[in-house]
C-alpha cells in the first residue's frame, strides 16, 4: 500500500471511531477521483454504509464479529484490496467460524462494492441499464457461478452475492457484478441472453 505506517494507523483508528471524512482525507492524498463508472473507489458515504451493512451470506455472524468484518472491509476499500488482511483485522481478533475471516472479508468487501457502484449506475442511466456476472470460479468447480455468468440481469433484479448455491462459500466467493455499459449492450446481447430473474433457472441447474 502506499500509506505510511503512520497514516495506516490513523486511517484505522478513524474508522474504528466511524470517522469516514478524515479516513477518506488520507485516502485522497494517494488516489484522485475516479471517472471509471464500474468502479468509482470509496468515499465518505460508502465507508459508512460499510461499516452498517449486514450481507445475507454472513447473517450467521455475531455482532461482535460482524463489526469487525464491517471495519475490516472499510479499511479494505481504502487499501484498495482484500490481498492484505494482517493490515485489516487487529492482532488479538478471534474467529470462531468454518469460514475463513479473509472469505468474510471477501464477502463484505464485494457486497459493499455493489451497492455503490449499483447507486451510481442508477443515478447514470436509471433502472434499465444491465448487468452481468464476472466469476472468479475455475472453470468447473462452481458450476452455479458459472452458469449465472452466462446471462445478464437488470440492475433492479440481480441476485445478490454470492449466488444461491455458490460451492465456494466457505472460502470466500469472489464474483463481481459487471456493468454492461449501454453502447455495448448490442455487442454483449450476442453472447449473453437477458435473464429476468435468476430463480427463473435453466432446468438443469433447478
Amino acid at each position: 500500500m502506499r500509506y505510511t505506517d503512520s497514516e495506516w494507523s490513523q486511517v484505522i483508528e478513524y474508522i474504528r471511531a466511524g470517522d469516514a471524512k478524515s479516513a477518506f482525507a488520507i485516502y485522497r492524498k494517494y488516489y484522485p477521483p475516479s471517472q471509471h463508472p464500474s468502479f468509482p473507489g470509496p468515499n465518505e458515504g460508502s465507508l459508512l454504509k460499510t461499516l452498517e451493512l449486514r450481507p445475507p451470506s454472513l447473517s450467521f455472524l455475531s455482532d461482535e464479529d460482524l463489526r469487525e468484518i464491517n471495519i475490516a472491509a472499510a479499511l479494505a476499500l481504502i487499501g484498495g484490496s482484500t490481498q492484505y488482511p494482517h493490515y485489516y483485522f487487529r492482532e488479538d481478533f478471534r474467529w470462531r467460524h468454518t469460514m475463513t475471516p479473509r472469505a468474510a472479508l471477501a464477502h463484505m468487501f464485494c457486497w459493499s462494492s455493489f451497492m455503490g457502484r449499483r447507486e451510481r449506475w442508477r443515478k447514470m442511466w436509471g433502472g434499465t441499464v444491465a448487468i452481468r456476472l464476472s466469476h472468479s470460479c475455475d472453470p468447473g468447480i462452481c458450476p452455479h457461478c458459472t452458469e449465472a455468468g452466462r446471462y445478464m440481469y437488470s440492475i433492479n433484479t440481480a441476485p445478490d452475492l454470492p449466488i444461491d448455491g455458490c460451492n465456494n462459500l466457505e472460502l470466500g466467493c469472489r464474483c463481481a457484478w459487471v456493468l454492461c455499459m449501454p453502447s455495448e449492450l448490442d455487442a454483449t446481447m450476442t453472447r449473453y441472453q437477458l435473464m429476468p430473474r435468476w430463480d427463473v433457472r435453466p432446468k438443469e441447474m433447478s
